[in-house]
């Protein structure tokens, strides 16, 4: 590249950083820059993190720091300037421009390890009295740490504490949960918070033939699903196809007599996401095997 080439590009890349289209950098705090100086005057941030100044004045501005080897080129009104700050220390940061505007303070300092709890589960979903396992392990990989589960039950307004639990080898730590309806869980390590999990929960449906073609089902949640709809379902060339609706009664229970051809039916109960209702996810019985003669 010659000597004019390389100039133009050096230009182009300082006005692109005045501007604030430089490449993205790990933005930390801003600041403005007005007519009685910097606002804020100082900022606490992390190795590797950024700060923006803002030229919110009438007049030119150009910030520095030596101790940092800050230097912006002549930001203009309403131009911006990022710079990235790589390592730890307190920086003085002044105006060039405007010896008046008085130093703000830059303090760059070493975040210590975070302290973390960590939350799986073994299955998104589980049917009625159902469970899942949870587990997670803790950051310090130690044995016997406390560790709160807590859950937030579909309709409520807050957490609830589930139980306590102790740490094993490598810090890890297992508990199994049995939702009633859709469960939202965590776990807490001192004041150190997991992220969240949500577990759906499929109402409980059964199958049972009787006689003369008749069949029986009942669906079982936290609550009753008197008057909903029930399909009674046949395999068919590869997919499910509904031979009856019937509607549940007081008990959430329905008998019903369905039409079916000769020989062997694979047949099921399905129970929509729309007749379970908010907090449920659709429910299905097993399979049955069900023979005309």
């Amino acid at each position: 590249m010659n000597v004019h080439a390389m100039r133009k590009l050096v230009f182009v890349i300082a006005v692109l950083a005045v501007v604030g289209i430089a490449p993205a950098l790990a933005q930390a705090a801003n600041i403005t820059i007005t007519k009685t100086g910097f606002s804020p005057t100082s900022v606490t941030i992390h190795p590797g993190e950024s700060i923006t100044w803002t030229n919110s004045d009438a007049v030119d501005h150009q910030v520095s720091s030596t101790k940092a080897s800050l230097s912006s080129p002549v930001m203009h009104t309403g131009q911006t300037y990022s710079f990235m700050f790589a390592t730890a220390g307190n920086f003085s940061v002044t105006d060039l421009l405007n010896k008046k505007v008085k130093a703000g303070t830059v303090s760059v300092k070493t975040a210590g390890a975070a302290q973390t709890v960590s939350i799986a589960t073994s299955a998104a979903s589980t049917s009625f009295n159902g469970s899942v396992v949870l587990s997670g392990v803790v950051s310090n990989q130690a044995a016997n740490q406390t560790v709160t589960i807590r859950g937030q039950s579909y309709g409520a307004t807050a957490f609830l504490k589930l139980a306590d639990v102790k740490t094993g080898a490598g810090g890890t730590w297992t508990y199994t949960a049995h939702p009633k309806i859709r469960t939202v869980f965590d776990s807490m390590w001192g004041k150190n918070a997991s992220s969240q999990i949500t577990v759906g929960v499929r109402p409980l449906v059964s199958i049972h033939a009787l006689s003369g073609n008749r069949f029986s089902t009942k669906v079982l949640a936290a609550r009753s699903f008197a008057g909903k709809s029930v399909q009674l379902q046949r395999r068919s060339a590869g997919r499910w196809v509904t031979v009856k609706r019937v509607r549940l009664g007081s008990t959430s229970a329905a008998t019903l007599r369905a039409s079916l051809p000769m020989g062997n039916s694979t047949l099921r109960f399905a129970f929509s996401v729309n007749q379970a209702g908010a907090g449920y996810l659709a429910g299905f019985s097993r399979t049955l095997v069900y023979h005309r003669g």
